[in-house]
């Protein structure tokens, strides 16, 4: 377990890479920022988000009116593009009026706020002690940046907060302690579960 008043160990620790979404124009609102995550703390991420919580709020039918395809077990987006498909050819064969709403969830994952997506998390059954875990690490992150020129030698991150004070099991404590940390990171196996309960 993470202790509060621990050092950042190296799972603390992150490499982010500006990714061109059209290469050759590097414009600053078209870069995609991917963190590369330690591999034993994303694969924890992905044991306890990515299989056990999505699969119990499967069992338990929290996700039975949410019309969202990915990251969820046995649903795929192959289905929402049949769906799609199928509703068009309906529209068009029985000449209908019709108007399609497409939702684009540009930068979903930059978007959601850790202490937000917890609470949604702890919704449907994640343990106040992982909630710790996760927000005290997002907490004390240390971000390196890596371009053509390499790594960079400083780095930032939430240096402000290293001094927390215990967490409670209530979710007011956990949006008073971690409510101004945005993002859940684009390389984290938790970021897509994250996204499914907040949606």
């Amino acid at each position: 377990a993470i202790q509060h008043d621990c050092p950042p160990h190296r799972w603390c620790r992150a490499l982010q890479i500006w990714i061109e979404k059209n290469p050759g124009h590097p414009k600053i609102d078209r870069l995609r920022i991917i963190q590369l995550l330690e591999v034993d703390f994303n694969l924890v991420l992905k044991i306890i988000w990515g299989r056990r919580l999505v699969w119990n709020a499967e069992d338990t039918n929290a996700l039975e009116n949410v019309p969202q395809y990915g990251s969820r077990p046995y649903k795929t987006p192959h289905s929402a593009l049949y769906l799609k498909v199928l509703s068009y050819n309906h529209i068009r064969y029985m000449k209908k009026t019709s108007a399609v709403f497409n939702n684009d969830a540009k930068g979903c994952y930059d978007r959601i706020i850790p202490s937000f997506g917890m609470a949604a998390c702890r919704r449907v059954g994640l343990p106040s002690n992982v909630i710790n875990m996760f927000l005290t690490t997002l907490r004390q992150m240390q971000f390196w940046v890596r371009s053509a020129y390499g790594v960079s030698n400083g780095f930032y991150g939430n240096n402000e907060s290293a001094n927390l004070p215990p967490l409670q099991q209530s979710n007011a404590n956990i949006l008073a302690i971690h409510g101004n940390i945005h993002g859940m990171m684009q390389g984290s196996s938790s970021a897509p579960a994250v996204w499914l309960l907040v949606h």
